[in-house]
C-alpha cells in the first residue's frame, strides 16, 4: 500500500540541496533578515496576479513558493502605489515560505517586494531566468518530494534507456543478475529495495539512502557499485518503465508467443509486465537484456507475434 503521509520541505534544506539546473545553488538574499525558515506545504509554485490587484480569493499563500516573474512586475506596474502597498502588504502577512523573483522583475519591484519581505522575515531569491524554467525545475523537485510513495522489494537498473523493475521471490537470483548486467555496462539505482513515486502517469524509482550505490551478492557480500565500476556505473534515480518478473514456480503458465499483456500494480496505477521463468542453465541476465530490447522493439511498433499472424493470413 502507498504511504500516505502530511509532507513538508523545509525552506533551508530546499535552498542548500536544489540548483535550480543553474552553475550555483539558490542563494536567499536577505538570509540575515531571517529567523525561522519556514515550510513548504503544497507541491506547486503560486502566482500572485489577482492578489496583486487586489482579489484574495484563498488562503494558501502560506503554504506554497510564490513566484514573481514578467506577468506580475507589469502589473505591479499598472496600480497606483498605495494600493499595490496594501495588496503587497496582504500576501506578505499570509507569511509564504519563500518568494522567487525571475529575471522579468524590475529593480524598482524587487525593491518593493524585498521590502515586504523584510518586514515578514520572508526569504528571497533573485534569479537571472525566466520564472517558466524556475517553476518548471523547482516543480519537478517539489512534486517528487510531495509525491505519494511505496516500497517495493527488488532490483532497479537502467538498461539501453529504459528503467527495468526487477522483481521475484527471495533467492530467486535478482542481485547476481544484477550485477552481471552492470558488468555489461548498464547502469544501477538499487538493490533490494526501491522507493516508488508516482508523479501524474509516471513512476519514479530511487533507492533507500542507507542502500545507495550498495548491492549485496551472496557468497561475496555487500559491494559498493560506484567505487568499483565508477561513477557512470550508477544513477541516483529513474523512471520506472518496465517491470521484469522472474519466477521459478513451474506450474506458473507463461507467455510463450509473446502476446499477453501483464502489469504490475503499484499506487493505484500500471506498468508493463514481463515474466521470465528461472531454470537451472540458464542466464538471467541475457533473458533480461533481450526481454527489455523486446519492449523497446515493440514500442518502435516490431512485433513478431503480430508478423507471424500476418504472414499466416497472407497464406491463406
Amino acid at each position: 500500500m502507498a504511504q500516505k503521509k502530511s509532507k513538508s520541505i523545509n525552506i533551508s534544506q530546499f535552498i542548500n540541496v536544489h540548483k535550480l539546473c543553474l552553475d550555483n545553488e539558490l542563494d536567499v538574499f536577505n538570509k540575515e533578515q531571517i529567523q525561522k525558515w519556514r515550510e513548504i506545504k503544497r507541491p506547486s509554485i503560486n502566482r500572485v496576479g489577482l492578489e496583486i490587484i487586489g482579489h484574495f480569493e484563498h488562503d494558501d499563500i502560506d503554504k506554497n513558493i510564490i513566484g514573481f516573474g514578467t506577468k506580475e512586475s507589469t502589473l505591479m506596474n499598472t496600480i497606483p502605489r498605495e494600493e499595490l502597498e496594501n495588496n503587497l502588504k496582504k500576501i506578505f502577512e499570509y507569511l509564504p515560505p519563500l518568494i522567487i523573483c525571475s529575471s522579468g522583475v524590475s529593480e524598482n519591484n524587487k525593491k518593493l517586494i524585498l521590502k515586504h519581505a523584510n518586514n515578514t522575515e520572508t526569504p528571497v531569491v533573485f534569479v537571472d531566468t525566466k520564472l517558466s524554467f524556475i517553476t518548471t525545475t523547482v516543480g519537478i523537485y517539489i512534486a517528487e518530494n510531495f509525491a505519494p510513495e511505496d516500497f517495493v522489494h527488488g532490483s532497479l537498473v537502467i538498461i539501453n534507456g529504459v528503467g527495468v523493475l526487477i522483481i521475484g521471490d527471495s533467492g530467486v537470483g535478482k542481485s547476481e543478475a544484477v550485477l552481471e548486467l552492470i558488468q555489461r555496462g548498464h547502469m544501477f539505482v538499487s538493490d533490494d529495495s526501491v522507493i516508488i513515486k508516482r508523479i501524474g502517469n509516471s513512476f519514479i524509482g530511487v533507492s533507500p539512502e542507507i542502500t545507495k550505490n550498495i548491492l549485496e551478492a551472496r557468497g561475496l557480500g555487500l559491494i559498493n557499485i560506484k567505487s568499483i565500476y565508477g561513477e557512470k556505473s550508477v544513477k541516483d534515480k529513474t523512471n520506472i518503465d518496465l517491470v521484469i518478473e522472474l519466477k521459478k514456480d513451474e506450474n506458473t503458465n507463461f507467455d510463450r508467443l509473446g502476446n499477453e499483456n501483464y502489469f504490475y500494480n503499484v499506487l493505484n496505477g500500471k506498468i508493463k509486465k514481463i515474466l521470465i521463468p528461472i531454470k537451472l542453465g540458464r542466464n538471467t541476465a541475457s533473458l533480461i537484456e533481450v526481454a527489455t530490447s523486446l519492449y523497446i522493439s515493440k514500442k518502435d511498433g516490431v512485433d513478431a507475434f503480430q508478423q507471424i499472424q500476418e504472414r499466416i493470413k497472407n497464406e491463406q
